[in-house]
């Protein structure tokens, strides 16, 4: 069962923007969310569907913050006029999206699929208007997340001679952004990243530090690890930063992909890459590893593979098999449409080495 839960705060403040109890416009709550399909029961435990949730339509993309990407659009259909015409008020706020399944038909006795629910996208909302057409309202909101902006300063690297980047980076990451309730993760980060002279710098967004850190690590380890090696990568996952180069003390968190998880075969994109389509899910991030199921498993399995025409092993397992590194995630997301594709997840993973770490990209 698909649920959301969108919550949008004022600039600097804790309180949440919450419709009013007409639904004619919007109104400032210390608890709760903006909008939801899901009611918690006592104390967070259980709750229940919202039948009369508002249609919510969001398209966001994850990749390394060295990469130039596109933001996060996000329409909420069904809204009144009141709502429309405070619009603009929502310029400014953060945002954080959940989404994902609860358990329900038709997937009631798959309690695991609740745990793969949770933040989506975080960020701040650039442009909010409404829109009416016809019969349709809606409030659209612009979500850029290209540029993170320090709450109180600008980035401020440190990074001692003979001081491993990990250390250095997590210092720097935590002062600029802690405010904001980030977690900070550097393990994955190899300990053999030492500079050979102290490096120092100031930036005004993430997005240029990554732009910095990216190249220059890269520039640095490939005398260890070889061409394939593609630096230290800065990634949002919900509510942590995350750095990797997948050489790290702490192994990323490898995932295995279950069949009903999967939405039509995975597909090569290009000679080291494949995409993977799944259900809506926020466990999967950007930097860990996932594996393909060795087979279809009861009750899902319709027919054996002794009955099976010949030759056809997609009725019995993935065209797929082995550990891919994920580098992307596409969230597609359409609430009141039926089909599985609206509802997904799109992966984007690169074939793993014997290393342990991405192939190299083949020129083709």
């Amino acid at each position: 069962m698909r649920f959301y839960n969108l919550i949008l705060q004022p600039p600097g403040s804790a309180q949440i923007w919450q419709p009013t109890p007409t639904g004619d416009g919007f109104t400032l709550g210390t608890v709760g969310s903006t909008f939801t399909s899901f009611a918690p029961g006592p104390g967070g435990v259980g709750g229940q569907s919202i039948p009369g949730a508002l249609d919510i339509e969001f398209d966001s993309i994850i990749t390394p913050w060295d990469v130039i990407q596109g933001g996060t659009k996000i329409t909420i259909w069904g809204v009144g006029l009141g709502m429309i015409s405070q619009a603009a008020n929502l310029n400014g706020s953060s945002f954080i999206l959940i989404a994902g399944m609860k358990p329900g038909l038709p997937l009631a006795t798959l309690a695991y699929n609740a745990r793969q629910g949770g933040p989506i996208a975080r960020g701040t909302i650039y442009q909010a208007y409404g829109n009416w057409q016809a019969t349709n309202q809606s409030l659209e909101l612009i979500c850029n997340p290209g540029v993170v902006l320090p709450p109180l300063e600008n980035i401020s690297l440190s990074w001692q001679r003979g001081q491993p980047l990990s250390s250095a980076l997590a210092t720097t990451l935590y002062n600029a952004f802690h405010s904001l309730g980030f977690q900070i993760s550097t393990n994955n980060i190899s300990s053999l990243l030492v500079p050979k002279s102290t490096q120092t710098g100031i930036y005004n967004t993430l997005q240029s530090f990554a732009s910095w850190l990216t190249p220059f690590t890269k520039a640095l380890g490939a005398p260890t690890y070889g061409k394939s090696y593609g630096g230290v990568q800065i990634v949002i996952n919900g509510n942590q930063i995350s750095a990797y180069d997948g050489q790290g003390p702490v192994i990323a968190k490898t995932i295995p992909l279950a069949f009903n998880d999967m939405i039509g075969q995975p597909t090569w994109l290009s000679a080291t890459e494949v995409s993977v389509k799944t259900m809506l899910r926020a466990d999967i991030q950007t930097g860990n590893f996932i594996t393909f199921p060795p087979g279809i498993q009861s009750p899902y399995a319709l027919t054996t593979s002794g009955v099976a025409y010949p030759n056809v092993p997609a009725a019995s397992k993935t065209a797929f098999q082995g550990k891919f590194f994920v580098n992307e995630i596409h969230q597609f997301a359409h609430f009141r449409q039926p089909d599985a594709d609206s509802w997904s997840t799109a992966i984007r993973a690169a074939v793993v080495g014997t290393t342990g770490t991405p192939a190299a990209p083949t020129v083709l």
